[in-house]
């Protein structure tokens, strides 16, 4: 059924009868993006890099799609599991898109994964100034 939805209401006592025409109007929810937006990994573990995004204000199952960003290293599952496509170089990747419901609620969302290199074990720990 689609909105708006219109209905008469009729009341009757012993007197008289009276109608009234109602109309109820039904807009479609806002699906918000809650926590994670962002993480990090580092270029060793990049290429098994998986991150749910979750979101509220949904009805029931929310089917995400990409729309910008850096596709060709991240994507993202119907289910709205962000994935790495391998290993990637140190640096920032963004990734953003819409998500809908089975009622046709909507929303954005967008992630950012910041890569950085793993530590060396020749790195130092501690520097001190004498």
């Amino acid at each position: 059924m689609d909105s708006p939805f219109n209905f008469t209401v009729t009341a009757t006592n012993y007197v008289n009868t009276s109608s009234l025409a109602l109309s109820i109007a039904l807009g479609a929810s806002s699906i918000t993006q809650v926590a994670p937006t962002s993480d990090s990994t580092t270029v060793d573990l990049s290429s098994a890099y998986t991150k749910q995004l979750n979101v509220t204000g949904n009805n029931g199952a929310v089917n995400f799609t990409a729309t910008g960003g850096s596709t060709t290293d991240l994507s993202i599952g119907f289910s709205g599991i962000v994935k790495t496509s391998g290993y990637l170089a140190a640096g920032t990747y963004n990734l953003n898109g819409t998500d809908v419901d089975g009622n046709g609620d909507k929303g954005t969302w967008s992630f950012a994964l910041t890569v950085t290199r793993a530590r060396s074990p020749d790195d130092p720990t501690s520097a001190s100034v004498t």
